[in-house]
């Protein structure tokens, strides 16, 4: 039979972009099915969201390491690194109020 199967996978700085990316995506590929009279088939095999911070924790942590001296600077900000996982639980603490 005549089929393709296209694995892909989306990235964003944000949850707001990659869902932007999801829907962009989304988009490309109904409009080259329909361009070439093809059905098509999208099945979503995960996601997960961007990690954020809690302001309260940052402020509390910049107080408490930027008298040591330690480092040049302390910014008040996420980088985004770490783990899916990471990302999930560190959401999900902040959701509730830690």
């Amino acid at each position: 039979p005549d089929v393709a199967v296209l694995k892909l996978e989306t990235r964003g700085a944000t949850t707001e972009i990659n869902d932007y990316m999801i829907e962009r995506a989304k988009t490309i590929i109904k409009s080259a099915a329909e361009m070439h009279d093809c059905t098509f088939e999208i099945t979503k095999q995960g996601e997960t969201p961007a990690g954020r911070i809690s302001d309260d924790l940052a402020r509390e942590v910049q107080s408490i390491i930027e008298p040591l001296g330690i480092f040049k600077e302390v910014p008040f900000d996420y980088s985004g690194g770490g783990s899916e996982d990471c990302a999930y639980f560190l959401n999900r603490v902040i959701d509730r109020g830690g």
